[in-house]
């Protein structure tokens, strides 16, 4: 028969054990907090496929589209993470200004071809002797915004451009300036009513005055060919 004493004495350890390991487990087990987060420009959708990625397998996301509301529940530390990346993305649409110009560049031009100046670093950069100006406009618009425009009968240029502050810069280096990114940039060729044939599609990230040319090939000769210089100037202040 066992003996009073020695059945209280393991029915006590028995008790203090699992409430040493009841407490140990509600010390391991990470607070969560619920956050309400207002979108005043960005689209939630957008926002809500990026803060997906920063979610801990506890964490969850509801969007409410027409409120324009995100509800995240998480733990602390990415709830501060979620709040810097919604920061970081949701922020107002600014003025753009961009410059375009679509050369020709040729081993020889015609007669009646007027020859167009380009700067010393251009020259260098592709095979050409001389160039021609086949169009050239400026463009104004909104980061987000999407512009199309002719660059004479047969060129077609198509672009969106969108604030690049919003991406994270290497090395966490933050900047207030302006970068303007256009993705993508697409230029199409249509010659004699034919369907259009893309002949260029690309990624430019641009700062202010910055200037940046791109050759694009429009057949097999390597003695012929396109280039599209764009520019990034001055816009007025929202």
């Amino acid at each position: 028969m066992s003996h009073p004493l020695k059945l209280s004495r393991v029915l006590i350890c028995t008790i203090l054990c699992s409430a040493a390991i009841s407490t140990s487990m509600a010390q391991q087990a990470p607070t969560m907090i619920v956050k309400v987060f207002r979108i005043r420009y960005a689209e939630p959708a957008e926002i809500s496929a990026a803060v997906q990625k920063l979610l801990s397998n506890e964490g969850s996301i509801t969007v409410q589209p027409a409120q324009r509301r995100i509800t995240v529940k998480d733990q602390r530390e990415r709830i501060d993470q979620i709040a810097k990346l919604i920061a970081h993305m949701d922020v107002q649409p600014q003025n753009f200004r961009l410059q375009v110009t679509l050369l020709r560049g040729v081993e020889s031009l015609k007669k009646d071809e007027v020859p167009f100046s380009v700067s010393a670093r251009l020259q260098k950069m592709f095979p050409f002797k001389a160039y021609s100006e086949i169009g050239r406009a400026e463009l104004q618009g909104r980061t987000g915004d999407t512009l199309e425009l002719k660059l004479d009968k047969s060129y077609r240029l198509e672009l969106t451009a969108f604030d690049h502050r919003r991406e994270n810069l290497p090395f966490g280096i933050a900047s207030n300036a302006l970068r303007l990114d256009l993705s993508p940039v697409i230029l199409q060729m249509a010659v004699d009513g034919q369907k259009p044939r893309q002949i260029l599609k690309t990624r430019v990230v641009l700062s202010e005055n910055q200037e940046l040319s791109i050759g694009a090939g429009i057949s097999e000769n390597a003695r012929e060919g396109l280039v599209l210089v764009l520019k990034a100037l001055p816009a007025e202040k929202n």
